[in-house]
């Protein structure tokens, strides 16, 4: 396969985490190489601190490896600067952290439109999008509820809507039992941009 058709691609990835006075330091990541295929859900599953997150953070540039290479939708990570790195996560990934990240002030309708706002869309287009992305996680009743007037399952809805509009989402830990099934469906390919096909969504401790 051609290695521009991976959309995902490590090779030797170590992240070294230094002590604090010296030593060896905590290898969280030892040596992966990974290739992925475009139009996959992948989950990653293992043990408290076998290097989940780390990896996840390494591939949404969030942590820079010790040594190794990674490439993501043909994008050499580490010889980008923070700025462009900024920059290309916005405009290419969605991420849902384990605390959900929502911001308390803004309703669920403007959680998810703020994301389409920072990438410059067209009033009318971020109004239909958001519309769409809320509505297919189950959430358009409660658009207009704050983060505070809602479940811990519903937030994490929220936060799924919020990162279905890129290329790539990066679904945190711990899916709801009750709507996981419909979650871990929506995400897989409900949410690609328009002109795109399905995009692989990483995540990790999914129950």
């Amino acid at each position: 396969m051609n290695p521009s058709s991976y959309v995902i691609e490590t090779e030797n990835l170590w992240r070294v985490y230094p002590l604090r006075h010296g030593g060896e330091g905590v290898a969280a990541l030892r040596g992966i190489s990974w290739k992925v295929k475009p139009g996959l859900f992948i989950a990653l599953r293992g043990r408290s601190g076998s290097g989940k997150t780390t990896l996840l953070n390494c591939l949404a540039s969030l942590d820079r490896p010790t040594s190794g290479t990674v490439s993501v939708l043909g994008k050499n990570l580490l010889s980008m600067t923070d700025e462009e790195l900024t920059c290309w996560r916005r405009e290419n990934l969605g991420l849902v952290f384990q605390s959900f990240g929502l911001l308390p002030t803004l309703s669920a309708y403007e959680n998810v439109e703020l994301i389409l706002r920072l990438r410059g869309e067209a009033a009318a287009t971020r109004h239909q999008r958001t519309l769409e992305c809320l509505e297919l996680v189950g959430m358009s009743r409660w658009r207009h509820h704050r983060p505070y007037e809602l479940s811990g399952g519903q937030q994490q809805r929220v936060a799924v809507a919020r990162a279905g509009e890129p290329s790539l989402s990066h679904p945190g830990r711990r899916t709801h039992r009750r709507t996981g099934q419909s979650q871990r469906a929506g995400t897989s390919g409900a949410f690609p941009p328009p002109g795109r096909g399905g995009q692989p969504h990483p995540a990790h401790g999914l129950p």
